[in-house]
């Protein structure tokens, strides 16, 4: 009995190394020319092996394909299974410690392979391409670990393209440019890094407004974007590019020309900029200690902590929408004059101030001064129905109720005793950004 016993176990064992030498020799031979695959029988029989065999075979295989110089890198297009790549990887086979990294949605592992493969410097170019990995790893959690890691890959292999990838790191985290600018200069990599790049960086406001812009300029309202650190231009970018996706603002004429950050400026130097240039485009600027949003002309400042809400309402007052809430009385009065021979003003495509003791001898006066003034009027549907007659004459109703498109009371002038009035019955996102924008407004516009 124990004769056939070890009859049949070495039986077996010859088999399996029949079995494992025809095996290898057939996929190193296909591989030449191939991807690297497992026929289903190969596959099927590879997983039957227990895991002591497994680790056998994957090894003899290894040593295989590099015995026929097999320079294989990619295995995204094999067909392996992945305790194979497994085994390959634990063997320090990079290719393999790769691609395990890439695939594994674990960060802990992800770390330990490329860490694995960082310290090879027997394998420079490979460890170079680790380290820059890990620093892009380590960006949005540690900076002193990434910029290590940025000057490791560059010990090991100072290519153009990881100096250049080193100095936008150095530029997103606010080092100065002397820091980075060597990095840049006479660097092929960085050829199309301008000033109208994501990146572009300056040391002082007049750098910015004094900057030589593309003149082809497609459209009507060109904006420049201007933020002190580099998320919130991130930040900034993604809102306005929501807000343009809206009916009510993608055929407003709005698009980005240049983009700018910088942590060198303070809000000050920012909000006090009257004596520069800033005529030439609509600027959206984002001030760190700013609490509430506000228009200045052609620039709107946003607090870090603004929505798209909060930048629509703004992004109206560029369209010609006025503010439907109370203003305080500085803005006021310069806002809510009537001269006392006018009947009253436009003040926006959304509000019109007028003075209620001034009255028309005929009607007829009143409609044409209506056709003429009323930035609404050709959405009103009998004109007429908002017209009283009085002893003095004749003057514009004030609905206090939904009536459709006409003349409701509105806050923003009450400072000034002055009558504002705006064509809708319900709060618009004109008197609080959280509200929503009426039909009537988009129509205007488009």
């Amino acid at each position: 009995m124990l004769l056939v016993g070890l009859l049949t176990s070495s039986l077996a064992y010859a088999l399996f190394y029949h079995s494992n030498n025809q095996f290898i020799e057939n996929i190193a031979k296909r591989s030449l020319n191939n991807p690297l695959k497992l026929t289903q029988q190969e596959l099927s029989w590879y997983l039957k092996q227990d895991k002591a065999k497994q680790l056998s075979w994957a090894q003899n295989l290894l040593t295989a394909l590099n015995n026929q110089n097999h320079h294989w890198t990619d295995l995204a297009t094999a067909q392996l299974p992945q305790s194979l790549i497994l085994h390959w990887a634990n063997f320090n086979h990079i290719p393999s410690q790769f691609y395990l990294a890439q695939l594994s949605k674990n960060q802990y592992y992800k770390v330990y392979w490329l860490k694995k493969i960082a310290s090879g410097v027997d394998k420079p170019d490979e460890a170079s391409k680790a380290n820059i990995q890990l620093a892009k790893h380590y960006e949005n959690t540690s900076t002193k670990a990434a910029k290590l890691n940025y000057q490791q890959a560059l010990a090991l292999n100072n290519i153009n393209a990881y100096r250049f990838e080193y100095a936008k790191f150095l530029i997103k985290q606010g080092y100065p440019k002397s820091e980075w600018n060597t990095l840049i200069e006479h660097n092929q990599a960085a050829l199309s890094f301008t000033q109208n790049d994501l990146f572009y960086y300056f040391n002082s406001l007049g750098e910015v407004i004094n900057a030589e812009f593309s003149t082809d300029i497609q459209c009507a309202r060109p904006i420049q974007l201007i933020t002190s650190n580099y998320s919130q231009l991130n930040k900034l970018k993604i809102t306005l590019g929501t807000l343009l996706d809206l009916n009510f603002f993608r055929e407003s004429g709005f698009c980005i020309i240049a983009e700018h950050w910088s942590n060198q400026l303070s809000d000050k130097q920012l909000q006090n900029a009257e004596s520069l240039d800033f005529t030439q485009q609509y600027w959206l600027i984002e001030l760190s200690g700013l609490t509430r949003a506000y228009r200045q002309g052609n620039r709107i400042y946003l607090p870090s902590s603004f929505n798209s809400q909060v930048m629509g309402h703004e992004l109206a007052h560029w369209l010609g929408f006025e503010d439907e809430y109370q203003l305080n009385q500085a803005k006021a009065q310069q806002r809510c004059f009537i001269a006392k021979n006018e009947v009253g003003n436009v003040l926006a495509q959304n509000l019109i101030i007028f003075q209620m003791d001034y009255y028309f001898k005929h009607k007829s006066d009143l409609l044409n001064w209506m056709r003429t003034n009323i930035p609404w009027f050709n959405y009103i549907k009998n004109p007429q129905d908002w017209i009283i007659q009085t002893k003095q004459g004749f003057k514009l109703k004030l609905a206090e109720k939904e009536q459709g498109i006409g003349f409701y009371p509105a806050h923003t002038c009450n400072e000034m005793g002055v009558i504002s009035v705006k064509p809708v019955f319900k709060a618009t996102f004109m008197q609080n950004h959280a509200f929503y924008i009426p039909k009537l407004y988009k129509k205007i516009i488009l």
